[in-house]
């Protein structure tokens, strides 16, 4: 399944006039780590949100973490957190400065509610 909705994701970023496909894919793809085990979600989570910033589709990496943090119930994201706090740093920031504020605050945003349930914050 998840071998699947990563192929889609792939094939759908990879056509913009797709766009509505790929966040279909994005949502798909958060759902299937939601569902999945600590250690598969992790390693899922990773390539997904590498594969995103290697193509460099920063807004689409940070809307990937956000939705995969609303969505993990709570003793998931007590796993998550340390994982969604690295792969935020590991995702580089885009060339121009809008875009940059834009995927900064979109990390910021999600890094924030998953502090906030873990009541970290």
């Amino acid at each position: 399944l998840r071998d699947n909705l990563m192929h889609r994701a792939v094939a759908a970023s990879h056509d913009r006039r797709q766009r509505a496909g790929a966040a279909m894919a994005v949502r798909a793809m958060a759902d299937a780590v939601r569902r999945d085990h600590v250690q598969r979600e992790r390693t899922a989570f990773q390539h997904w949100t590498a594969y995103l910033a290697q193509r460099r589709q920063f807004r689409a990496a940070a809307q990937a973490i956000s939705r995969a943090v609303s969505r993990l119930h709570l003793w998931q994201q007590a796993n998550a957190f340390h994982l969604l706090q690295c792969q935020a740093s590991s995702i580089a920031p885009p060339e121009t400065e809008s875009a940059q504020l834009t995927a900064a605050r979109l990390l910021s945003a999600a890094l924030g509610r998953a502090a906030w349930r873990l009541g970290v914050v």
